[in-house]
């Protein structure tokens, strides 16, 4: 049992602790979880204390109040259980990253914001949370920020058959970046209407890791490289939809002359997309096998290799960036003269004739 306050009312930690003698409890100094063994040689762990600890009567009479996080280190995996079915003694690990935790006094209709912000004062991660009455806590997978979705508006080249949803859009193979945060001092501030707080806390590198600061430095810096062009394709491949489904939406209502004029345009922006971004995909299947990834798919297994462990990037991956770079700024130029040419040309055409504009602006 434990109390939140001075003067408290006791209250149960059991959760799912089983009714049985507990002869040893530890706290470990650089975690800050509660560790108890039971009679039975169980080991019951209550991850991060922190909100307890601090938890007072002025916490207790306010609405909003964030608590100071702890410290966390960024570990990395060092091996996976290989297990077919779930052994009973085998507990559950928590989820990767750090333990953020604000008290809320009642039901809100709103939800709150957690903005994490590195030491230049860059967002690097902002949260929504839905809270409840009493402690919530939120983790944070030390991920910054996603770059932009995808939002596929016509189906794949070659598969007809594929539905899309109902708001005429599909998901992509391929996923959103998302970047592991550098070690380093952090800010978290809860927004929540007119209310702001703010803690500092530190990211600590993983004490088991070889590789240097320096060298999560290099790292870093070759991966921003790489989510800087994904992000610029992502915005480009959302356009080049926008602009065939649109293509494809009005050629039936056009004047037969224009038909083949919206064709060969259709074409010409589904080739450069399909440098971008491998648009026979389907998801079904072994499509991803057959099928050769383009730049989308080539830059984000990079980056995937390229932040397996803490180690400064091999000079091979820099000369595949370069390659993938190089490849990745013709395929804007050639995208930015079709849309200033080609489709800039053909909605000031489709406005002259009253036909409808082509709405060019990504999501």
């Amino acid at each position: 049992y434990f109390s939140l306050n001075q003067g408290g009312e006791w209250q149960s930690l059991m959760t799912n602790l089983p009714s049985s003698p507990m002869y040893w409890m530890d706290i470990p100094e650089h975690f800050n979880d509660l560790v108890v063994g039971t009679y039975g040689r169980g080991i019951w762990i209550l991850d991060d204390l922190t909100p307890i600890q601090q938890f007072t009567n002025d916490v207790a009479e306010s609405s909003l109040h964030l608590f100071d996080p702890k410290d966390a280190y960024r570990l990395h995996p060092v091996s996976s259980v290989m297990q077919f079915f779930k052994e009973p003694s085998f507990g559950d690990d928590p989820p990767v990253g750090t333990s953020l935790h604000y008290w809320q006094a009642e039901e809100m209709e709103d939800e709150v914001k957690l903005v994490i912000s590195n030491a230049a004062g860059e967002t690097v991660r902002t949260i929504e949370h839905k809270g409840q009455a009493g402690i919530n806590r939120v983790w944070w997978d030390f991920k910054e920020d996603p770059t932009t979705e995808l939002v596929l508006r016509t189906k794949p080249v070659y598969a007809d058959w594929y539905p899309l949803d109902e708001d005429g859009t599909r998901k992509s193979v391929v996923q959103p970046l998302s970047l592991m945060a550098s070690p380093g001092q952090y800010t978290v501030t809860l927004n929540a209407g007119d209310l702001e707080q703010s803690h500092q806390f530190e990211v600590m590198k993983d004490p088991n890791s070889e590789g240097s600061l320096d060298d999560i430095s290099a790292q870093k810096a070759l991966l921003d490289q790489i989510r800087a062009d994904f992000e610029e394709i992502s915005l480009a491949v959302n356009e080049a939809e926008r602009v065939r489904r649109q293509l494809r939406d009005l050629l039936p209502m056009l004047p037969e002359e224009m038909q083949e004029e919206v064709k060969v345009l259709d074409d010409s922006v589904t080739a450069i997309e399909n440098q971008m971004l491998q648009i026979q995909h389907t998801g079904k299947g072994q499509d991803v096998i057959r099928l050769p990834g383009k730049l989308m798919e080539k830059l984000a297994y990079l980056a995937s290799t390229v932040a397996i462990a803490d180690f400064r990037p091999a000079d091979q991956y820099l000369e595949v960036y370069e390659s993938l770079h190089q490849e990745w700024t013709a395929s804007a130029s050639a995208w930015n003269g079709v849309k200033s040419g080609e489709v800039a040309a053909m909605r000031e055409r489709l406005i002259a004739e009253q036909l409808g504009p082509l709405v060019i602006g990504s999501d």
